[in-house]
C-alpha cells in the first residue's frame, strides 16, 4: 500500500530530471543501488539484532525501528514538487527521439 506511491513518485522525479531521456538507465541504476543497499542494511541489522539480543526482545524492536522508515520518508517526500510543464520536451517511451512514436519520423526500430 505504501510502496506504489513511493515508486510512482520516484519515477516521476526521474522523468523530470536533468537529461531524463538520455540518462534514464543511469537514473534507474542509481535508484536500484540505493534500494538494494537499504535491503543489505536491513538484513545486517537483523543479523546483528538476533546475535546481540534475544529473539523475543530484539525482533519486535527492530521491526518497530525499520518500520518507522516509511513514516520518516514522508517528511522528506512531502516537499517534492514539480514545476509546471511549459510545453518543453518531455520524455515518454513511445516518443523517444527516433523511436516509433516520434512525430518527426525518426524511423526507429520496433522492439
Amino acid at each position: 500500500m505504501l510502496l506504489v506511491p513511493y515508486v510512482s513518485l520516484t519515477f516521476d522525479v526521474i522523468g523530470k530530471g536533468w537529461k531524463a531521456a538520455e540518462m534514464r538507465v543511469e537514473y534507474i541504476v542509481v535508484r536500484e543501488l540505493f534500494v538494494n543497499s537499504g535491503r543489505i542494511v536491513s538484513v545486517l541489522a537483523f543479523l546483528a539484532t538476533i546475535t546481540l539480543f534475544s529473539e523475543e526482545r530484539g525482533i519486535p524492536v527492530l521491526l518497530l525501528v525499520l518500520g518507522a522508515g516509511h513514516t520518516i520518508i514522508y517528511f522528506f517526500v512531502r516537499h517534492v514538487k514539480f514545476k509546471e510543464d511549459k510545453g518543453g520536451e518531455s520524455y515518454s517511451f513511445a516518443r523517444q527521439k527516433g523511436g516509433d512514436g516520434d512525430p518527426s519520423g525518426g524511423g526507429g526500430t520496433s522492439v
